[in-house]
């Protein structure tokens, strides 16, 4: 189950009163552990506070081409209102295309709004000087401004959340590998407890939280592996729709009108495509079914030579894919081949 928070009901001076409650002080700290938002999904852990549920990404599906789904996304989108949708890139492999299908399926492609900034514009050049501008859509430069804008008006913005990539950067398996073979899964839940704040009260409050989830799992947790797959697969959601909002004057209408485009299910079994490959990708082809379908639209072959993300592709399963998970060496396998056991 995928849930998102409301922007407006995330009031971090408020959260205080909250302070050495075990559910709260467990969250706030494998919150601090991700660098994201911790939502458990065994619903053994809750936040004093309400959460909105968006989307349920859980159910088995074929893998597809990323193509077909980018595609199927940018249909819906124009199926539900004709009205015009706002882009926020970046001129990066994961906003470009969201551009390019969007246009590519719009009624009329002026009712597409890129909106961008001087690293946009300063990463991708040529995307805002002629090949935006030559494919008929409308330009708004947001330099200095709230990025969103107009807030009644629907936008996508760009990034290709969790449930899609399933990416998170090499430090970050770095770091994961590492723990694993440094700590033992006592001494690895203590860190974690440890992640959110090093008050002694608080931190046994947290400790407590996550002996209580880490007993309520469906799988055993019996060694730091499993506790952190575990973790990944049941807690880690995703974040992106209230984190580019908060800035905004009105987030609670930025949020309600923003449209996910990657995190639609849509992208679930373009997901499931990338882990069926089992192997970890090499820089050489990171993304490359994204900066190809902009190549099929856009024509331009230097820029699908030279853009690379900053993280790696891997299919790490965090609980919304139903698919695959690493082990230790980086290899891929089925969720139902856990080692329920061990």
């Amino acid at each position: 189950m995928v849930v998102w928070f409301a922007p407006n009901l995330v009031k971090t001076p408020e959260m205080v009163r909250f302070y050495g409650q075990e559910d709260f002080e467990a969250l706030y700290s494998m919150s601090a552990f991700f660098g994201g938002t911790a939502i458990d999904q065994t619903g053994t852990l809750k936040w004093p506070f309400p959460v909105k549920l968006s989307t349920d990404q859980s159910l088995a599906v074929q893998p597809r081409a990323v193509s077909a789904c980018m595609d199927e996304r940018a249909q819906q989108i124009w199926a539900e209102s004709s009205d015009p949708v706002a882009v926020l890139c970046a001129g990066d492999c994961d906003s470009v295309p969201v551009v390019a299908a969007l246009i590519k399926h719009a009624p009329s492609p002026e009712r597409v709004i890129v909106r961008y900034t001087a690293s946009g514009y300063k990463r991708y050049p040529l995307l805002f000087e002629s090949l935006i501008p030559d494919a008929g859509a409308v330009l708004e430069y947001r330099q200095g401004l709230p990025l969103i804008g107009e807030s009644s008006v629907r936008y996508c913005d760009g990034r290709a959340g969790d449930d899609f990539q399933a990416a998170y950067q090499a430090s970050i398996l770095g770091r994961i590998t590492s723990l694993i073979s440094k700590k033992a899964v006592e001494s690895l839940i203590d860190h974690v407890a440890q992640a959110g704040g090093g008050n002694e009260w608080r931190v046994a409050a947290a400790r407590r939280g996550i002996d209580r989830w880490a007993r309520a799992t469906p799988f055993p947790i019996t060694d730091s592996w499993s506790f952190l797959v575990a973790l990944f697969r049941l807690c880690l959601n995703q974040y992106d729709a209230w984190t580019g909002v908060m800035m905004e004057k009105n987030s609670a209408n930025a949020y309600h009108n923003r449209l996910p485009f990657f995190d639609s299910p849509a992208f679930t079994s373009a997901s499931a495509g990338i882990a069926k490959r089992e192997r970890v990708p090499n820089t050489n082809d990171e993304a490359e079914d994204l900066r190809a379908y902009a190549l099929s639209f856009f024509g331009d072959r230097d820029w699908f030579d030279s853009e690379r993300p900053i993280s790696l592709y891997y299919a790490y399963q965090t609980g919304k894919l139903h698919s695959h998970w690493l082990d230790n060496g980086g290899k891929s396998h089925p969720y139902t081949e856990f080692p329920l056991s061990e």
